[in-house]
């Protein structure tokens, strides 16, 4: 029985019944992309690196220069810093402050908070928009449908907005660019990992959402231009005097004249039946 009212609800007949698809894409990435903001934040491996002694290294006849003596290596994130000696077996995991956090990560967690907050706040809007298209019979939840449109269409805006300019500052970042460096004898080099490539995906799940979005709000305005020139028909041929409606246009029935009925003889009187009473 639930199935069977799940498919007579999916298929209910109303003029915007065809924008149920791009929304349902919708819901499904937003929450996609809330649970991929997520790991994002909480990583603690945004950049992975490698500090080498310099001291150490071996020239090869190509003239490239190979680095023998690591020293430590590790990870950190947003919230960690996770270093890893070379002769030690222990991973040692700190918690970055405000002061020694790297540059510009205090400025990225903030717009990351916010990102993470909006993610969150589209969820609802989105999968109340697919239930109102859902159960939309005879355009009675238009009003609705349409506010909820435009608030998914700006959360996706601002989400998709933030979520570049994170990955802007980000390039900034001499973790990205250049990306290794010297530091008196030692040589350190950094490589995106998790963290980063969760951030990457997110933003391309946002900029999905907004089209989607904008694609929904151009196709529900098609469909409602649509339906305003059939009612303009509609009432031009109302307004014709000599318009007839359907249903009181005479229709002729056709005859079913068979082999029984051309044969078929006339019944008899009824008086031929009668008798009168002496």
């Amino acid at each position: 029985m639930g199935l069977r009212k799940l498919a007579a609800m999916i298929s209910t007949v109303n003029d915007y019944a065809i924008l149920k698809w791009p929304i349902i894409i919708i819901c499904f990435s937003i929450t996609l992309l809330s649970f991929i903001l997520l790991l994002s934040f909480t990583s603690d491996k945004w950049y992975s690196y490698d500090l080498i002694d310099v001291r150490h290294t071996i020239v090869h006849p190509n003239k490239t220069t190979q680095f023998t003596d690591l020293l430590e290596y590790g990870s950190f994130g947003l919230w960690f810093i996770c270093i890893h000696k070379y002769k030690d077996q222990i991973i040692k995991c700190d918690t970055w402050t405000q002061e020694t956090r790297p540059q510009y990560f205090n400025v990225i967690l903030i717009l990351l908070t916010c990102t993470l907050y909006l993610a969150y706040l589209a969820i609802f809007p989105c999968w109340v928009l697919l239930i109102l298209i859902l159960y939309n019979t005879n355009n009675r939840y238009m009003i609705y449908i349409n506010a909820f449109i435009w608030i998914a269409l700006l959360f996706f805006l601002f989400i998709t907005v933030i979520l570049a300019a994170i990955l802007i500052i980000n390039s900034l970042t001499k973790m990205h660019s250049p990306g290794r460096f010297f530091i008196d004898r030692f040589y350190i080099s950094f490589h995106s990992s998790g963290g980063i490539h969760y951030l990457i995906l997110a933003t391309t799940l946002a900029s999905i959402c907004f089209l989607l979005s904008v694609v929904t709000l151009i196709w529900k305005t098609f469909i409602e231009m649509k339906i305003i020139e059939l009612e303009g028909e509609l009432l031009k041929q109302l307004s014709d005097e000599n318009f007839q409606p359907i249903w009181n246009r005479p229709i002729p029935i056709p005859s079913t004249t068979t082999e029984f009925g051309a044969n078929h003889e006339e019944p008899p009187p009824y008086n031929l039946y009668y008798e009168p009473n002496n």
